[in-house]
């Protein structure tokens, strides 16, 4: 029974030494989980708060400050460093958070230098503008380990394949940094480089669309001024030729002042355009009669509606009350209604304004039977240089030379919208076109601020009666002006 109970002891006591191991290592594999669990969470935490703290800089070596502070709170060592490639030289900013001497930072900083350099051999001709940043204080009694780093390792930031900056940690201890801390730090690094890379990639996408806004501005510029410039020359020239008959030089004149208009209205036009873009494009409202305003710009083009032979009406027997609009800018607007349908008008065609007072608005409507604009294209018109494709194409030879720089219905929209109202276009290819735009009658500049009415002051009771006694037509409000007498 002795060997029985030994036996039973013995195979207890493997037992429980087993079980005892396998809870030792599976407390030991939960603690490891905990710790990764919780380590992740803080990468994470940290992260969030690097990305929060670089946001949308490009400054290099704001982001690579950010990156070694955060590293200095995190890792053991002596110093943490990074070094920035500029246009001249390569910036080493070196924190110190333990004292270390002169010949450890020079040690150091060709360390940095030799990782750049073999990154990137174009790196390796620039010279180092070092920084050194303010050390935290240190107990008086510590002393130096080494003269030299003893522990090290670098990450390099790529921005496009190109080398932007390293960081560097280093100890004068001799430190084992486990592959965590390592993968750590470089995803930090990485965050921050790819943060870096996109909004690089944004800037150069968004330069190119500069570049290329600038470049067709400029060609369109050159191509709009050349028709009327040549057309200057050549009218002058002309006129000093002894060969042109009296009759042909009489015409040079005119074709030298219509060019000359046209050059000037695509100027005002770019300037206008680039008033809106800047925010200073303003209205200067007053009280004026928008018959008499559209009856004025549809004399100013009866000569050019003459020479291509269109018909341009305006029912101007209707009454409108005067209300507050801007008369010079409603003017563009009007004129680039009508030039639009002469353009795209052709010969024996006609061009008719009408107004009308509907509700609280008056619209305005110019109706051609030219030859129309396609449904699809009828957005663009609206838009900065927007033009159909063809169009002028499709007029007789009378028409041929209608140019556009595809800002007049652009500025359009703008003055009508900033008096408060709506433009738009009716339109079917090879069927006309009605362009119409309304505008809000309003007597008084909602947009700027009531003055404030003055305190009435009581009148004496024997002037109070004089008053009651006054015939009523002395109260009577008083009449408007005289449109004629309304400034232009």
């Amino acid at each position: 029974m002795l060997w029985f109970y030994v036996l039973t002891n013995v195979f207890f006591a493997v037992v429980a030494i087993y079980f005892s191991y396998r809870y030792e290592k599976k407390t030991e594999q939960v603690e490891r989980q905990k710790k990764e669990i919780a380590r992740r969470m803080f990468e994470l935490s940290l992260l969030q708060s690097i990305a929060d703290r670089i946001g949308y800089s490009l400054n290099l070596e704001s982001i690579s400050e950010t990156i070694a502070l955060t590293a200095e709170n995190i890792f053991e060592l002596s110093t943490v460093s990074y070094g920035v490639v500029k246009h001249r030289n390569i910036s080493i900013k070196t924190f110190k958070k333990e004292p270390v001497d002169g010949l450890y930072i020079e040690k150091l900083t060709k360390i940095i230098k030799d990782a750049m350099n073999e990154s990137d051999p174009a790196t390796r001709d620039l010279p180092i503008e070092m920084i050194e940043a303010e050390s935290k204080p240190v107990a008086a009694s510590d002393q130096f380990a080494s003269a030299v780093p003893q522990t090290y390792f670098n990450i390099p930031m790529m921005v496009s394949g190109k080398l932007v900056g390293m960081i560097n940690i280093s100890s004068r201890n001799h430190i084992k940094y486990d592959d965590g801390d390592i993968d750590f730090l470089n995803k930090i690094v990485t965050s921050a480089q790819n943060a870096i890379q996109r909004l690089h990639d944004v800037i150069k996408t968004e330069e190119a669309k500069t570049e290329k806004i600038r470049a067709d501005f400029t060609d369109m510029m050159m191509h709009e001024l050349r028709a009327p410039l040549t057309a200057i020359r050549g009218a002058a020239s002309l006129m000093l030729s002894p060969a042109l008959a009296q009759e042909e030089k009489d015409k040079m004149p005119r074709i030298i002042l219509d060019s000359s208009n046209d050059m000037l209205s695509t100027v005002s036009d770019f300037l206008d355009a680039a008033k809106l873009d800047e925010g200073k494009f303003k209205l200067n409202k007053m009280l004026c009669d928008i018959v008499k305003v559209i009856n004025e710009h549809v004399e100013v083009f009866s000569y050019a509606a003459r020479e291509k032979k269109i018909t341009l009406e305006f029912d101007k027997n209707v009454t409108v009350p005067q209300f507050l609009f801007d008369q010079i800018r409603v003017g563009q607007v009007i004129n680039n209604l009508i030039s639009n349908s002469l353009k795209f008008t052709n010969e024996g065609g006609f061009v008719k304004l009408k107004v009308e007072v509907k509700d609280k608005e008056v619209e305005v409507t110019c109706t051609d039977n030219g030859i129309g604009i396609p449904e699809s294209k009828k957005a663009i018109l609206f838009t900065k240089f927007g033009q159909v494709e063809g169009n002028f194409e499709k007029v007789q030879p009378v028409n041929r030379s209608a140019g556009s720089s595809g800002l007049g219905l652009f500025i359009s929209k703008q003055i009508v919208d900033s008096h408060g109202g709506k433009i738009w276009l009716d339109s079917k290819e090879n069927g006309g076109t009605v362009a119409h735009f309304t505008l809000p009658i309003l007597t008084e500049d909602l947009t700027k601020p009531a003055t404030p009415t003055p305190p009435v002051q009581q009148a004496p009771a024997s002037q109070a009666a004089v008053q009651a006694q006054a015939p009523s037509s002395s109260t009577a409000a008083p009449q408007p002006a005289d449109p004629a007498k309304l400034p232009n």
